[in-house]
């Protein structure tokens, strides 16, 4: 039988040499990526059966990686590293789809004792209907509700691209994060990006008198307004 098979994104040379030589103690595959661009590619061709994520790397917001990865792999756990220790950061973390948080530093034996707790937890289960404003996304359905009675029809890559903004919780999310997101539906690849964008916006202005909801971040993607 296999050992699990750990996918350790981290950036930092000290961190990530304790996690690995923890990690291969204990007798689990482990594989390093050192960018969440590099990470991607990984999960794309390689079956990981949990990910360590630091939030803090070079290339992307590891919250909005970690809800690109909860929304393309809702089956895979993740568990969140980072120095950020209040309280609304953990709770962003899980919002944005971790099963765990560990704040540096940390022993290695609390490492791998969190990492086989996430193992024996089994896949998590992702919500299946997320609030925004007067909004009500059925995430199965692909449906948008809204509070005055009214609904919307989404495509498949309309509805994987609002479900993974709205897990960002208005955090900015880039267009390859989104096209990776996206990456199962016909519409996944970074040219259609805008063009889902595009028609989203166009379904719910319609509807609210011109309020923007998902709104263009200058070098940085898209995020979208969760507010009231």
């Amino acid at each position: 039988m296999k050992p699990p098979h750990i996918l350790l994104i981290e950036d930092e040379r000290s961190s990530r040499s304790i996690c690995l030589n923890a990690l291969l103690r204990a007798e689990y595959q482990a594989t390093v990526a050192l960018t969440a661009r590099e990470g991607l590619r990984l999960l794309r061709s390689t079956h990981f059966d949990l990910v360590l994520l630091d939030l803090n790397l070079p290339d992307a917001d590891g919250l909005s990686l970690a809800s690109t990865l909860h929304g393309s792999h809702p089956e895979l756990p993740i568990i969140m590293m980072t120095v950020r220790t209040a309280a609304e950061q953990r709770a962003a973390g899980l919002e944005a789809g971790a099963v765990d948080y560990l704040s540096k530093p940390f022993h290695q034996t609390e490492l791998i004792h969190r990492v086989r707790r996430a193992l024996a937890a089994g896949p998590p289960t992702p919500a299946t209907q997320i609030t925004f404003g007067p909004w009500l996304l059925e995430v199965e359905q692909r449906s948008l509700h809204h509070a005055e009675g009214f609904e919307l029809e989404l495509t498949l890559g309309e509805a994987r691209l609002i479900e993974f903004l709205l897990r960002a919780r208005g955090r900015p999310v880039n267009r390859d994060q989104l096209a990776e997101a996206v990456a199962r539906s016909r519409e996944g690849n970074p040219k259609s990006v805008d063009v889902l964008v595009s028609r989203l916006r166009r379904k719910l202005e319609d509807k609210t008198r011109g309020l923007r909801h998902i709104v263009a971040v200058p070098g940085l993607g898209y995020r979208i307004e969760v507010g009231e």
